[in-house]
């Protein structure tokens, strides 16, 4: 539905499945930014980026690098409000679910190692952003920023122990 709205694609590998829907709103004032690297096999990716055509509705941003196999990632950035995320997933066995909503301005910077699950939440009209560098054995991380209020959280992570290290559950909001 809307103009100025530019993917760069490189893809190299086998059984690779990738999503990309930009401006699917009939208010959608364009101008949405996704660069996408996928190297490997069975990586499944889905995007979408769209804004409600009001205040604050420049476009979304989204560079995204993948090398490995097994990742499965879906992200998702709408509504209005600046949207920025950058994802590098390095490895195997990652899954990253991310959601970037609400009329406040998002940020999201992730490197995953192998045996990652993240999922993250931002949403609401404060202004959120994330750091998370996560490697080693399996680990979880649920971030959930929501509301009003500026929100700000890092985690750099290595798991060490064979037997993974759990989850990590962060609510702020």
């Amino acid at each position: 539905f809307s103009d100025d709205n530019v993917v760069l694609f490189d893809l190299n590998g086998t059984n690779n499945s990738v999503t990309i829907r930009q401006g699917d709103n009939v208010d959608d004032a364009g101008g949405h930014r996704t660069l996408l690297n996928v190297t490997g096999n069975y990586n499944t990716t889905g995007i979408n980026q769209h804004n409600d055509g009001g205040v604050g509705s420049d476009g979304h941003f989204m560079d995204i690098d993948v090398a490995g196999n097994s990742n499965t990632m879906y992200m998702d950035q709408k509504d209005d409000g600046d949207k920025m995320l950058f994802l590098d997933v390095n490895g195997s066995g990652n899954d990253v679910d991310i959601l970037q909503q609400g009329t406040g301005e998002h940020f999201l910077d992730v490197t995953a190692g192998s045996n990652q699950t993240i999922d993250v939440n931002q949403d609401g009209s404060g202004s959120h952003a994330a750091t998370i560098d996560m490697s080693g054995y399996s680990s979880t991380l649920d971030l959930d920023q929501t509301g009003s209020t500026d929100q700000t959280y890092s985690l750099t992570q290595i798991c060490t122990n064979a037997n993974g290290c759990g989850t990590t559950t962060i609510n702020q909001n």
